[in-house]
């Protein structure tokens, strides 16, 4: 829903950079897919548990740098870090100018959604929480 909710908002004409990521950041597909084809490829990927999760931020966050004209990230996670670390974007000025819009989605354990470290991620970016993450 977030990836045609920003479609829509384009007029149909918005373009998604896709990565994975885990303690670094892996392009899918090609830079600037449309609407279906980052849809494929949001929905192939497998929630495998434990996430360095920010490491993964870093990683994110560096690999956006080289991107022009980014207009909005989001994150689907469950904000749970397995080595309970939080990014370096918490203690400076973020690289990228662009909000975090952090996709709350249960991951694969018990452990649920960690909304104070995906509100963080989002209030220090300028972004928010909303609950999805099943596109």
């Amino acid at each position: 829903a977030a990836l045609g909710t920003l479609d829509a908002a384009r007029g149909g004409a918005a373009r998604f950079t896709l990565y994975e990521v885990s303690s670094a950041a892996r392009l899918l597909g090609a830079p600037r897919l449309d609407l279906l084809a980052a849809t494929n490829h949001a929905t192939a990927l497998r929630f495998d548990g434990g996430t360095d999760l920010a490491g993964a931020v870093d990683a994110l966050e560096a690999a956006a740098r080289a991107l022009e004209d980014v207009t909005c990230i989001i994150l689907f996670s469950d904000g749970s870090d397995s080595f309970s670390r939080v990014p370096a974007l918490f203690a400076r000025e973020p690289l990228v100018r662009a909000p975090v819009v952090c996709a709350a989605a249960p991951g694969a354990g018990d452990a649920g959604v960690d909304r104070a470290f995906l509100e963080g991620l989002a209030r220090a970016t300028g972004g928010a929480v909303v609950d999805g993450g099943d596109d």
